[in-house]
């Protein structure tokens, strides 16, 4: 994707430009199928979490229905208009994809395009406050999803809560809860680097940017 959020460009590893195609809405990332299909998440979802694409922008089909509608009713009352995938893995072995949520902490997995399974907290665990433009009134979330990442047995869900880090880790055999790690530091730019290692940004009190480098310790997995 480019830096509008609207064009993608298929390279080959030498970085030669094989394709591109522009979509109609901003989107936040993509990943490429096991069947190599282009598969999209926006940042404004009409009726689906997830578009595909051919590698020449042929749209294909649409999966992952939304659980709150996006646009305001007549009465006026909240729209849960953030209601788009914030973050995905993906695994291309069972075509399997663990998202999260830009407007609430559930984590949902879908197989093949089909939703299998899910993972809730309690209602109102991410805080919000009220939005208004014009006519319009929506939440405007205060909590909210950093990064998600896994292996074959275990899935990571690092999210902002309280102006605090969390990292919640789940066995992927029955989606028990691990352990729930708070971190002192407000980590950004979170990627797994292997195992239950990680790597994050952070700024210092002079707001210089710092890399540090994440165990994730102390867990007990089937």
């Amino acid at each position: 994707m480019d830096g509008t959020g609207r064009k993608v460009i298929f390279y080959t590893k030498n970085l030669e430009c094989l394709n591109e195609f522009k979509l109609t809405n901003q989107f936040l990332g993509l990943f490429i199928n096991r069947n190599n299909e282009c598969v999209v998440f926006s940042e404004v979802n009409l009726d689906s979490y997830f578009w595909v694409y051919s590698d020449n922008g042929k749209f294909l089909r649409k999966f992952g229905k939304p659980l709150h509608p996006i646009a305001p009713d007549k009465t006026g009352k909240y729209s849960n208009s953030r209601d788009s995938a914030a973050d995905i893995l993906y695994t291309p072995e069972k075509d399997g994809i663990w998202a999260s949520f830009r407007n609430r902490y559930d984590l949902r997995y879908y197989e093949n395009e089909k939703l299998v399974g899910e993972i809730r907290a309690k209602k109102g665990y991410f805080r919000w406050v009220e939005k208004k433009m014009m006519n319009m009134k929506w939440m405007s979330y205060i909590d909210y999803p950093k990064y998600i990442a896994g292996d074959n047995h275990r899935l990571f869900y690092f999210f902002k809560k309280d102006e605090q880090t969390f990292c919640d880790v789940f066995d992927l055999n029955d989606y028990r809860l691990l352990r729930r790690i708070k971190f002192k530091v407000a980590y950004r730019g979170i990627v797994h680097y292997k195992g239950t290692t990680f790597y994050a940004l952070a700024y210092d009190d002079s707001e210089d940017v710092l890399l540090y480098k994440i165990e994730v310790l102390g867990l007990n997995c089937k």
